[in-house]
Formats: C-alpha cells, sequence, structure tokens
C-alpha cells in the first residue's frame, strides 16, 4: 500500500490545496497592503494640497495686510527709486504740526498709530504664512518692529526709516504685492523745500556762518543791506541787498575785505546806491563805499545817507568834540561845516539829530522859549520846556532848507542835554512813506510822512528796530524759552497805524499743536513783522524741519504750520540728523524772507502773507 501511495505522488500534476489557500491569503495581503499605502499616498497628497492651500491662504492675508498698511502710510505704492520712508516722511511732516484729532483719525485712532496696527496683522499673517526667508530679521521681524514704533503715542514724530524701509524690502522678497484696498489713506502730505531744491537756484555761501556774524543796516526800508563777517566764510566779508522777492550778494572790494577793523552799517542808502561801510569806531578807521572800496573820510558818524548818485551826507564828530555836517560828492573832497541850527538849542547832536535819507530830522528848544524861561523869577520851580521835532530838507551841497516844526515830542527842565551819545531819533521808510521815531527821556513818539505831509506826533511804546510798511509800522520779536522748556518762549508783535499802536503776543507753547517735541531746537527762531501781521520761523526739535507760522499775533495758535524746510532730505535721502545749523528771517515788504544756514551752505526761502513759499535766487 505504501508503494501506492508513493506512486500516487510522483505522477500527480498542479499544487495541492494547501499550497492554493496559501497563495490565496498572499495576495490578499499584497492587496492589503498596497490599498494601504495608496490610502497613505492619497492622505499625504490630500494633506500636501489642503497645506498648500493654508499657505497660499495665508500668503494671501499677508498681501492684504501689506497692501493696508502701504496704503495707511503712504498712500500707495511709492514712486520707482523712493524709499518709502522718505515718502512718509512728507506725510510725518504735516502730521507732526496737527493736534491728535485732526490726524486723520479713524475708528478712534489717528494716524500714524492706526497704521501699526495694520503692521501688527501683517506680523501675524507674515508669519501664519512662513514669511520668514532672511534669518532672524525677516520679515515679521520688521512689521512687528514698525508696528511699535507707529503705536507709540509720539509715533507721528519717532524715527520709523530704519524698520520701514526694511519691511518693505522684505516684503518684495518675498513677492507681495501692493493690491488694491479699503484702508484709509494718511492725511495731507507738506511740501517742504530741501536743500536738493535750493541748490538748483543758488545759495548765499558755500558754508554755513553763524547769524552772530550778520549785522543789519540799523534803518529798515524798502531794500534792507545785509553784511556777513566771518572768517570761516571764503566769501566774507560779504554784502547782501534784500529787496522784495530779490536777494543779491557780493563781496567787499578787497581795501575793506582785507581790513583788520570791525565793519558796520550805519544811515540810510537811497534805492539803487551803494551802502557806505564803516571800520572800527562808527567810522573812525575809515568810512568806504561798499562798490569800490573808496574811502571817503574817516571820522566818527552820528549817520549818513547815501544819494542815488553817490553823494554822501553825514554828521560826524572830530577829535575836539566838535560836530560837523560833511558832504561828500563822488571824486571830490569831502566838505564840512559845523551842525548848528539857528535859533534852536539841540543839545548833543550825535543824539538829537539823525538823517533820514533827504531830511534831517532833529530835537530841540527854540532859543526865545528856552531864554523866556530863564528870565522867568528865579525862586519859581522850574518848568518843564516842551521839545519839539523838527524835519529840515537836505539839498545836493549840503545845505539845510528851513526847519518844519513836526510837534512836542516830550518835555526837559532847563535845556537840552549835551552829553550823550545814543540816538534819540531814527525812523523807518515803505513805498506808503516816511516814519520819524523819537524818544525824550522814555516818551516815545512817531511822526508819520505819508504822501509828502507830516502827521501829528503819535504816543507809542517801542523803540529801535521798526520796520514800515504802506500801512504803517511795527516791531516783533521773539524771547526764548529755557534750555530745559524752550517751548516755553513767546512771540510779540507791536502794530502802529496812524490811529494808535497796539500790541499782540502768542506763547510758544500753543504753537506746538503737535506736541512739545516741536519746540525750538538750541533757540534757532526768530519772528518779524509783516504788516498786519507776524511771522515765526523756528527749527522744530530734532525731526519737525523749519517750520512757520504768518497771522496775527493772537491768532497764531489757531493756524496750521508752513513746513518750510525739510532738514533731513539730502541727495533724495533722508538723514539720521538735522543739517540746519542756524535760522533768521528778514522783514520785507510783502513778505518775509527766511535764511537757513546748512552744511551745504546758506539759503533763503521767501514766505508770502498766504504761506506760499520760493525760494530766492541768489544774484552775485
Amino acid at each position: 500500500m505504501d508503494n501506492k501511495l508513493s506512486e500516487a505522488d510522483e505522477t500527480r500534476e498542479g499544487p495541492s490545496s494547501e499550497e492554493l489557500l496559501g497563495s490565496m491569503y498572499a495576495k490578499q495581503r499584497k492587496r492589503r497592503v498596497f490599498a494601504v499605502v495608496g490610502g497613505i499616498a492619497v492622505l499625504l497628497a490630500g494633506a500636501a494640497g489642503f497645506g498648500f492651500w493654508q499657505v497660499q491662504k495665508q500668503k494671501a492675508k499677508a498681501n492684504e495686510a501689506f497692501s493696508a498698511v502701504t496704503q495707511c502710510l503712504i498712500g500707495g505704492a511709492p514712486a520707482e527709486g523712493e524709499a518709502p520712508a522718505a515718502r512718509f516722511r512728507r506725510f510725518q511732516l504735516a502730521a507732526a504740526g496737527m493736534p491728535e484729532a485732526r490726524r486723520g483719525v479713524v475708528d478712534k485712532v489717528p494716524w500714524p498709530q492706526r497704521c501699526g496696527y495694520r503692521a501688527q496683522e501683517l506680523f501675524d499673517a507674515a508669519r501664519s504664512a512662513g514669511l520668514t526667508s532672511g534669518g532672524d530679521k525677516n520679515l515679521p521681524y520688521w512689521a512687528d518692529a514698525l508696528a511699535k514704533v507707529l503705536k507709540s503715542p509720539q509715533g507721528h514724530v519717532l524715527d520709523a526709516t530704519e524698520p520701514m524701509n526694511a519691511m518693505f524690502e522684505m516684503a518684495q522678497k518675498e513677492g507681495l504685492k501692493i493690491g488694491e484696498t479699503k484702508e484709509p489713506g494718511p492725511p495731507n502730505a507738506a511740501a517742504p523745500l530741501d536743500a536738493d531744491d535750493l541748490l538748483k537756484v543758488g545759495r548765499i555761501t558755500d558754508k554755513p556762518f553763524s547769524f552772530a556774524k550778520v549785522s543789519l543796516d540799523p534803518i529798515a526800508s524798502e531794500v534792507r543791506h545785509i553784511l556777513v563777517q566771518d572768517p570761516d566764510v571764503p566769501e566774507s566779508p560779504l554784502l547782501c541787498a534784500h529787496g522784495e522777492g530779490t536777494l543779491s550778494c557780493k563781496r567787499l572790494p578787497d581795501p575793506l575785505a582785507k581790513s583788520n577793523h570791525g565793519l558796520a552799517l550805519i544811515g540810510t542808502t537811497e534805492r539803487g546806491a551803494a551802502p557806505l561801510v564803516f571800520a572800527g569806531q562808527r567810522g573812525q578807521s575809515g568810512v568806504f563805499r561798499s562798490d569800490t572800496g573808496e574811502e571817503v573820510y574817516a571820522a566818527a558818524t552820528a549817520s549818513a545817507y547815501v544819494r542815488a548818485n553817490g553823494t554822501v551826507h553825514a554828521i560826524v564828530e572830530d577829535e575836539t568834540g566838535k560836530v560837523w555836517m560833511l558832504t561828500a560828492k563822488k571824486g571830490e573832497k569831502p566838505k564840512k561845516t559845523e551842525l548848528e541850527i539857528e535859533g534852536f538849542d539841540i543839545g548833543s547832536p550825535l543824539a538829537t539829530t539823525q538823517i533820514l535819507w533827504d531830511q534831517l530830522i532833529f530835537l530841540g528848544i527854540l532859543k526865545d522859549e528856552k531864554k523866556s524861561e530863564e528870565a522867568a523869577d528865579e525862586d519859581a520851580p522850574a518848568k518843564p520846556i516842551a521839545v519839539h521835532a523838527y524835519a529840515a530838507a537836505i539839498d545836493e551841497s549840503g545845505k539845510l532848507g528851513n526847519p518844519t516844526d513836526l510837534g512836542a515830542v516830550g518835555q526837559v527842565f532847563g535845556s537840552m542835554p549835551l552829553g550823550g551819545r545814543n540816538p534819540s531819533v531814527w525812523g523807518c521808510r515803505s513805498k506808503g512813506g516816511l516814519v520819524a521815531l523819537t524818544d525824550v527821556r522814555g516818551e516815545s513818539r512817531a511822526i508819520a510822512n505819508v504822501d509828502g505831509k507830516w502827521a501829528a506826533p503819535l504816543e507809542i511804546y517801542l523803540r529801535v528796530g521798526a520796520v514800515c510798511d504802506p500801512g504803517g509800522f511795527g516791531t516783533a520779536g521773539l524771547a526764548h524759552g529755557s534750555e530745559s522748556e524752550p517751548w516755553s518762549g513767546a512771540v510779540s508783535h507791536t502794530r502802529c497805524t496812524t490811529a494808535g499802536c497796539q500790541t499782540r503776543t502768542a506763547s510758544m507753547k500753543d504753537l506746538l499743536s503737535g506736541g512739545l517735541e516741536l519746540a525750538p531746537r538750541a533757540r534757532l527762531a526768530d519772528a518779524v513783522p509783516l504788516g498786519d501781521d507776524v511771522v515765526v520761523a523756528w527749527v522744530a526739535g530734532d525731526r519737525g524741519g523749519v517750520r512757520a507760522r504768518v497771522g496775527a499775533a493772537d491768532k497764531l495758535a489757531q493756524l496750521d504750520d508752513i513746513v518750510v524746510f525739510d532738514d533731513l532730505m539730502k541727495d533724495g535721502k533722508l538723514r539720521d540728523k538735522s543739517i540746519v545749523t542756524d535760522i533768521g528771517l528778514l522783514p520785507g515788504q510783502g513778505g518775509a524772507t527766511v535764511v537757513i544756514a546748512t552744511e551745504v551752505g546758506v539759503f533763503a526761502i521767501s514766505i508770502k502773507k498766504d504761506g506760499k513759499l520760493e525760494p530766492l535766487t541768489v544774484s552775485k
């Protein structure tokens, strides 16, 4: 039987039932493995697709956030080659001078603080989208840094240059594009001039000078002369003539330029004539023509006048103390006659007389009145004698015309003072006429000559520094704040007409609508009269530019700043520190001129009553 079984095994064909079952189970296991692997692959592919979709969604959010923060900060994409921070600065300069309520408030949050929240949204979206190329200082890092600056209460004046430019750069590298957005933009931008603008029209000097080394002619007229004496400036000594919308500057001739004496401007000059320059103490070391350098005479001078044809009239004192009226025609030797006005006691002519163009204005007492007072009872109390102002025309030869009595301007007891050199008479002139100003023992008067007629003396409360305009005259001043509280200064303006004088003031603090950060830096501020208004200009802190306001002094706080000059822009780039070293104002007829000394030279900008700015071309 065993053999049969063996034979049957040897002769059987195909797999056994056990083998068939094993094969079936193996195939089923393979199918299950393939199914599992396939399912995992499908899941992985689905997860990858979902992850990619999520990343794209987050990147789209980042793009929306980037578009929103761009619109909020700078009103849209910057121009080609324009740094975002440079564009932002123009909006920031305007907003810096505004109270919070006017700084583009949206949902109770002002600009640019509200932009800080948009930058924070960009930080969140960029991080979620994995936009983190560039190492630690990536797009989320700079968006967060910018958000912190903008959300600060001082965000409207703080420096956001580095994080802003870096955020835009990283956003570009990450492929973000600026698209449409409903985000509100910034308030209106300022339009200041900068050094690049002014270099195109010219500068007064190539190097800055201190305004402490600048002197003006003491009696204001339609054209004002400015003398610059600074040994560190190659163009010095420099004489400039400032008229309405014009500025010309020229280095003084060698005889004056090489002089070791201090130089000064004294007296009045007819329009178109070259002013005189006085060397030493009021001309004791020489009086020179500024255009040729010719020496006219050498003597201590109380006042002087140059006619359009070059003829000079001057009141001078010789070594003995005698006072003379000197006349020097061009090309001729000077002639002089002792200054005595028949019938008048004028005391010390150095103090009581002033040549105001072709008029000699003097203070005096009629000698007949003096004799009458002296003849009175010696035991009677002394009575005051009225001091009158008089005007006498000066002809071409220097001869005086008959004096015109301008009225009583004060009183003295006995005689006119014989001592004293400080002038008691000065004045100013405009297209509208001449004003003579007097002071007798603290009593100040103004006498206007309009259309060739003298008005009655007007009681006033101002002295030197008056500026005339067609409607009257006035002075302005700025009291600087302390070093620790630079906002504690004040602006004052006294305006006089034939009806009387009025003084108005403003606190500097009230002008700083955007915050005390815009207080004058290092006392760089000035004020001048402009008709019924006053112009005040100042360097506003470290980042506020040169700002100005024009208006009635007691209304200045209600006005907007005029951003005159951006002191951080140079070569199209935003700098870290201001380039302004000094600032001053020149009064004018119909406008004032802001003179700005910078690291790259000294410039002049005209500012009109309506706030319009115009760079002045400097002719040389």
